[in-house]
């Protein structure tokens, strides 16, 4: 777990390392661009004006010419016109010069807008991007990563520590084993990575299940023949690139102890599977999958689900050894382990009566409680037995 935590930490370090690095290139990038086109349309006003100041002037000096000529052929035509003639041609000369001033005026402003406009669009832009490239960063998972990032962020968890009430997930190994070709997970399928003839498809599972509507588990399953145990993390990824194929479920199981004496850790494939009923009428059975560490409420709760018997109703439950010989479950967080209880045994749920009473009598024999013991002890040696 220090691990995963370890391995976490430093692939957060990571991502955040790499979102610093491509924002600054980003950041530097855009602003390498906002400065060539600023000084792109700083050189295209420059001409402009240059363009339009020689226009203007050889406008001007062109209006005047001609002014002069004309006033001077007024002159020559009649003196008494003259001055009006003069006046009306400086006039008309101011005129057009003011005309082309504001012309001019008004492609300065515009080429400000266009340069204005194009900052705010480019900001916009970077923004989107930034935030985009923040979000792939810090959910590396929206997309599925290459095969190689796929096979360097699964191999360190295969390889993390055991810990006792850890999830694990069964896959089935024909599928995994797929994926590690396509991964090149493994030396010798360094040949096959990458290949899209060796991309694994959606997880499917469906094969390790007895019938498609129990959560049963086929008889004699071995790892890595079988099946392949991954820890919550890993299957969480895996989950996120690729899906479950259709009808397919995931399979999840508990990291528990067990033993005796010299206690240790094992993944806990077959659930035990009980028989559940409710008193009087021991012909309607239901079953139930729980694991050795669930507790005897746990069991409670599910037979009142199963049998829609409200929360709110007082029960309680009777392990049954033979046809009439039960025994209280008294203790609720009490493990079904502990408990004794073992495959396939009934469990039955006694309903109190409207008026305060049990009809079932508390009775203790020496056969049930040595019965109990021995199961205890016995129990959490044969796991895979099943």
């Amino acid at each position: 777990m220090e691990l995963l935590k370890k391995r976490e930490a430093e692939m957060r370090k990571e991502y955040e390392s790499k979102l610093q690095t491509l924002t600054k290139n980003y950041e530097e990038q855009l602003s390498k661009t906002r400065k060539e086109c600023e000084a792109r349309l700083l050189e295209i006003i420059k001409e402009f004006t240059v363009k339009s100041s020689e226009a203007l002037e050889n406008t001007v000096v062109s209006k005047h010419e001609e002014c002069v000529e004309e006033m001077k052929m007024s002159a020559m035509e009649s003196s008494e016109p003259f001055q009006s003639t003069v006046v009306s041609k400086h006039e008309e000369c101011e005129s057009t010069a003011l005309e082309e001033m504001e012309n001019e005026d008004k492609y300065k402003m515009e080429s400000s807008e266009a340069l204005e406009s194009a900052d705010a669009s480019k900001h916009e832009i970077s923004l989107s991007s930034l935030s985009s490239l923040s979000s792939s960063l810090q959910s590396p998972l929206a997309n599925i990563p290459s095969y190689e990032v796929q096979k360097q962020m699964i191999q360190p968890l295969l390889t993390q520590r055991l810990k006792k009430g850890d999830k694990w997930y069964l896959v089935d190994q024909k599928w995994f084993k797929q994926w590690k070709e396509y991964t090149g997970f493994d030396s010798w399928d360094q040949h096959t990575a990458g290949e899209p003839s060796a991309h694994p498809g959606p997880i499917d599972n469906n094969d390790l299940f007895k019938d498609n509507v129990s959560e049963r588990l086929n008889h004699h399953l071995i790892e890595e023949l079988h099946y392949s145990l991954l820890p919550e993390p890993a299957w969480n990824l895996l989950l996120s690139w690729y899906g479950l194929s259709v009808g397919s479920r995931p399979i999840i199981r508990n990291l528990i102890e067990f033993g005796s004496y010299a206690k240790h850790l094992k993944v806990e494939i077959y659930l035990i599977n009980l028989k559940l009923c409710v008193d009087p009428n021991t012909n309607n059975i239901k079953t139930g999958s729980f694991s050795r560490i669930d507790t005897i409420s746990r069991v409670l709760t599910v037979i009142k689900q199963q049998f829609n018997i409200p929360d709110t109703t007082e029960c309680r439950l009777w392990k049954r050894y033979m046809i009439n010989d039960y025994e209280l479950l008294t203790n609720l967080q009490q493990t079904v382990s502990d408990a004794g209880i073992y495959e396939g045994q009934m469990i039955l749920l006694e309903i109190k009566n409207p008026h305060g009473t049990w009809s079932r009598i508390v009775q203790y024999s020496a056969t049930q409680t040595f019965s109990s013991l021995y199961y205890r002890i016995s129990s959490l040696d044969n796991l895979d037995i099943l």
